[in-house]
């Protein structure tokens, strides 16, 4: 029977309970045997002989060697951090954090907590979503859960800048918040706002700045939503892409089909683009109020 040598590099207790497991599998179950298996695997020396084998975990414990066992085990605890595991492995991350844990023997929750916490510092979310739900926890196992459900929850935060891209549905139509290159006509004079299609595209793709909200608001910007209103706006307000597109494609046609394509392109121009308004209002909430925010998938 094979066994791994004990050489101060793995906990007394999980060395001793490795051992028994190995003896259990060929049937050794006598307490003496195993102990006698344990000490001829040894190879630190020992200055009280064991007669048990909780005798032999203290007197291995009591060695200087498990101090730096121990010294060692800290400075990696010290150094986790959980950014630097791939594909954010919470489920390995905390195994490796509760094994060195239990290698420097901290049992102190609120030690957990506080170590737990340095690990992930540079996500604000979850520093203080942990602190907040961890407050009143004192079971270990409880605190492990947490940080776990912390860091999944916090994989749903929408942040800043343009490489996180959301989509905005209105839950009662289907329909997404979209806008494009065309500016209103009155009131702000912006770049159009609407209820687009149910179907996504390259309009109702959004992203959050930081930039601080105009805090006089316009009363246009104040009324209630009603999203069976439509505007209008002329098509002289797009870019003139378009036209210089059509301009390229008649030069290469006979004279009659241009005069026809101008024709066409002149009634066009007066046909304005219909958009579904939306606005936002400070009333009671209702059903009509609820959007759904969906992350890009990347």
């Amino acid at each position: 029977m094979d066994i791994i040598k004990y050489n101060a590099t793995i906990h007394p207790d999980e060395w001793v309970k490795y051992v028994w497991t190995k003896c259990l599998i060929h049937k050794i179950k006598e307490e003496k045997e195993i102990l006698q298996l344990c000490k001829l695997n040894i190879t630190i020396n020992l200055k009280t002989e064991p007669k048990t084998l909780d005798d032999l975990i203290e007197i291995l414990k009591a060695h200087p060697t498990f101090d730096i066992f121990k010294i060692c085990s800290k400075e990696k605890l010290d150094k986790m951090k959980f950014e630097d595991y791939k594909n954010d492995d919470t489920a390995q991350f905390l195994a490796d954090f509760r094994l060195l844990c239990e290698n420097t023997e901290i049992i102190n929750p609120r030690e957990i907590k506080s170590r737990l916490l340095k690990t992930n510092l540079s996500n604000k979310f979850f520093n203080n979503e942990f602190s907040r739900r961890t407050s009143d926890v004192t079971s270990i196992d409880e605190i492990y859960k947490i940080y776990s459900e912390v860091v999944a929850d916090s994989t749903k935060i929408i942040k800043y800048g343009p490489e996180f891209l959301i989509s905005i549905k209105h839950i009662e139509t289907g329909r997404y918040l979209s806008s494009r290159q065309i500016n209103y006509e009155t009131g702000s004079q912006r770049q159009v706002l609407f209820v687009d299609e149910k179907i996504l595209d390259e309009n109702a793709w959004w992203y959050l700045t930081c930039e601080v909200p105009d805090p006089q608001k316009k009363d246009f910007q104040k009324e209630k939503v009603f999203h069976d209103v439509n505007f209008a706006i002329s098509n002289n307000n797009n870019n003139n892409n378009n036209n210089n597109d059509n301009n390229d494609k008649n030069d290469k046609n006979d004279k009659n089909d241009r005069n026809d394509k101008n024709d066409n392109d002149n009634k066009n121009d007066i046909m304005p683009s219909i958009f579904q308004e939306v606005v936002g209002h400070q009333h009671e909430f209702s059903k009509n109020d609820m959007w759904l925010i969906e992350k890009k998938r990347t």
